[in-house]
């Protein structure tokens, strides 16, 4: 039984390949607190998508200004109330405090000029609002009634809501820069980018990366407070939080949801078939120890190459449970099924021999997966590009765990004992097939290793009776032109029957 060098190097020193794996493992993990979820328009488009640079040249033209809007919808009371307007002017207070905010727009401190009995141009709009006048609420509901600017805007036509509108502090450093970015993208709608305008377009983006994140983090955490600043009010009232960065926000947390929950529940799945399938915790603990350590190493690389998961790519956790599941299962049955046939051969011969006769088979699998994934480098959408990309890295990383550091760990066991299958897979397949089966085959499946070599029995045995139990129960086909092939089979296999009758 012989190995190939890499084989034989992990056989020989088997702690020196869990060692560096453990090492590998550490820098990695440190990179990963560079992963980062990207929820920008971006990672929704292609590359120089032209209604989105035309959009880009809108907001630059109009400079809109960054908000969020809080919808308020009474629930106890009525939209014009005192209550109303007692906490409408407590949330603007609050608001108000928030670091970036520069302003906060709601019914109670707009001009409310067809109050005045005439217009000049000497006139003072904050003069009319309800702070300065205190109208009553019958007033304001007078007013509010199909307004011509603020119905459907401030208050809804049915007038059972109300908006506030928080205006932002926009980074003027920040702004400069993508403006120079949409200044150059803009030339795409005539033509392709020059190699100056590509490099010049790379190290604004550089430039702006870090700016952008920080924006970010800080927009994440004035959600948070807002989201927590309403929460006080929501006895007595409706609140929601909307606006395109909110969007964002829910969108992050989605994402991190997927990763968690899917990747959680993937993770409990297996863990429960391979106790299920394989009756021993070593046959629980090595697979996902090597699901765990790729997951980590992949994470990490994701950090370095900064590569960012996207509503797209948020399932890719799950992918790599699954993929390096796949080769460390095909390496568990064959090692089982060898320690199953060589009851006199040692744990490394074991371990080499599984190795011989595995590597390749799954080196060709991993291979043409890659390939899989690498024709989403072709889509032209960014989001798709880097999701290939990630893919192959992520295949890369279960196909070097999984021949390198799961013989490492094997090596570290003793050899696996002629075991039988799992009580819970025997009890499965007796409730399955209860008394069908010949009576010879349970006590070689209860001597052989696992449902592999018990499979075999079974179909061997079933491919010598199962023509004999279909002649049994099914009768002999009318002789009817749809039924010739049936009939053709049924001759062949010697039924005896006569014609059905």
């Amino acid at each position: 039984m012989a190995a190939s060098n890499p084989s034989a190097f992990v056989l020989r020193f088997p702690r020196t390949v869990i060692v560096a794996f453990i090492l590998l493992s550490v820098l990695l993990g440190w990179f990963a607190q560079y992963f980062r979820i990207d929820a920008s328009a971006d990672t929704l488009l292609s590359k120089g998508n032209q209604l989105y640079i035309q959009t880009r040249q809108m907001d630059q033209r109009f400079a809109p200004q960054e908000f969020i809007l809080l919808a308020y919808q009474p629930t106890a009371h009525a939209l014009f109330s005192q209550t109303t307007f007692d906490d409408l002017e407590s949330l603007s207070q609050q608001l108000g405090k928030l670091p970036r905010v520069v302003s906060v727009t709601h019914i109670l401190n707009v001009p409310l000029l067809s109050t005045a009995n005439q217009l000049g141009g000497d006139i003072n709009p904050d003069q009319f609002t309800w702070q300065t006048k205190h109208f009553s609420p019958e007033q304001m509901q007078q007013i509010f009634t199909n307004h011509p600017l603020f119905t459907d805007l401030l208050v809804n036509q049915q007038q059972t809501a109300t908006a506030i509108q928080i205006l932002f502090r926009d980074d003027e450093t920040l702004r400069k820069i993508d403006n120079q970015i949409t200044n150059i993208e803009s030339k795409r709608l005539q033509g392709e980018l020059s190699e100056q305008d590509e490099q010049q377009l790379a190290k604004l983006k550089q430039q702006a990366d870090p700016l952008r994140q920080a924006l970010d983090k800080q927009r994440q955490q004035e959600i948070e407070q807002i989201y927590q600043l309403i929460k006080p009010y929501e006895s007595r009232a409706q609140l929601y939080l909307g606006g395109a960065h909110v969007l964002g926000f829910e969108l992050i947390n989605i994402i991190s949801a997927d990763l968690v929950t899917f990747g959680s529940a993937i993770a409990g799945a297996i863990c429960l078939l391979l106790w299920w399938f394989f009756g021993h915790w070593r046959w629980v603990i090595l697979p996902m120890l090597c699901c765990a350590v790729s997951v980590v190493a992949t994470i990490g690389l994701f950090g370095a190459f900064d590569l960012r998961t996207t509503i797209i790519s948020s399932n890719f956790i799950a992918l790599q449970l699954i993929l390096t599941l796949a080769i460390v299962v095909h390496l568990i049955v064959q090692y089982r099924q060898l320690a199953s046939n060589a009851d006199d051969a040692s744990q490394m011969e074991l371990v080499s021999q599984t190795l011989a006769d595995k590597t390749r088979p799954c080196l060709y699998a991993g291979i043409t997966t890659s390939v899989g994934f690498a024709s989403l480098i072709f889509s032209g959408i960014q989001p798709v590009v880097s999701f290939g990309y990630m893919m192959i890295l992520a295949m890369g990383m279960s196909l070097l765990v999984s021949l390198l550091l799961f013989p490492a760990c094997l090596m570290l066991f003793k050899r696996e004992a002629p075991s039988s299958a799992s009580q819970l897979s025997q009890a499965f397949l007796a409730r399955l097939t209860p008394g069908q089966w010949p009576s010879e085959i349970h006590p070689q499946c209860r001597r052989n290793a696992g449902g592999y070599q018990c499979g075999r029995l079974i179909t061997a045995e079933c491919g010598k009776q199962l023509p004999e139990l279909l002649c049994q129960r099914y009768p002999r086909p009318p002789a009817t032109e749809i039924y010739r092939p049936a009939i053709w089979w049924y001759d062949r296999t010697g039924c005896g029957r006569g014609p059905a009758g």
